[in-house]
């Protein structure tokens, strides 16, 4: 099957499934969903006359959230492999995201893993859990996004090791641990954060320092 599915865009999407009580049951889906590799299982439900509810389960690589992976809201570009639910409830206009990925990117973030959870309904999406983790840095992002880029949420992050951060960001050598939390505001691409965060050891050549304690208003 290719063509468009409740939002979704399937391209080459083959299986094997039964009906069975007003539901078609997919033992195996293989094809691509909105441009990402699908390898799974799946549960469309027939009843009533809306929309119909779907479930999809599976494996997937190359997921990029902003291509659409949860309709209708602004969500930043991804990638990565991993495991991914899909839920759709048509009636409801709600459509659930869930899983893991690893060895990818989060808005230019390199990641070793990322756990998502996103709820979207009726272009207001709630992100439950944003998780991402690389070397010694571990960062947790939650809120609300709706459709026209706008983001009202906090962030938390704790960094082991300032030396470990990834090579790409040309950060100048610094050594220490770092911990901060705040809120995130703003609207696609330009985003302020205003928080705590406290720095433990720092070292920044020629200059170091045992603590630190700084209140910060960014614009991202």
């Amino acid at each position: 099957f290719t063509g468009e599915l409740e939002g979704y865009q399937m391209e080459g999407l083959r299986g094997r499934g039964v009906s069975a009580r007003q539901a078609l049951v997919w033992s195996y889906l293989a094809g691509r969903v909105n441009g990402a590799a699908f390898v799974g299982t799946g549960r469309f439900d027939l009843r009533g006359d809306g929309d119909p509810d779907f479930r999809l389960e599976g494996d997937v690589a190359g997921v990029d959230l902003s291509t659409g992976l949860v309709p209708d809201v602004e969500l930043p570009a991804t990638d990565g492999h991993g495991r991914v639910v899909i839920r759709r409830l048509g009636a409801a206009d709600e459509t659930a995201v869930a899983g893991w990925l690893a060895d990818g990117f989060l808005d230019e973030v390199p990641f070793d893993t990322c756990r998502v959870d996103v709820v979207a309904r009726r272009g207001v999406a709630a992100l439950r859990q944003v998780e991402l983790r690389r070397g010694p840095l571990w960062a947790l992002l939650t809120g609300v996004a709706d459709t026209s880029g706008a983001f009202d949420g906090s962030l938390d992050v704790v960094v082991d090791d300032l030396g470990g951060l990834p090579p790409q960001w040309r950060l100048p050598r610094v050594a220490g641990r770092l911990r901060g939390s705040g809120a995130v505001t703003g609207r696609d691409p330009v985003y302020r954060f205003e928080g705590e965060a406290e720095l433990v050891g720092l070292a920044l050549a020629p200059l170091g320092g045992p603590t630190g304690l700084a209140l910060h208003r960014l614009g991202i």
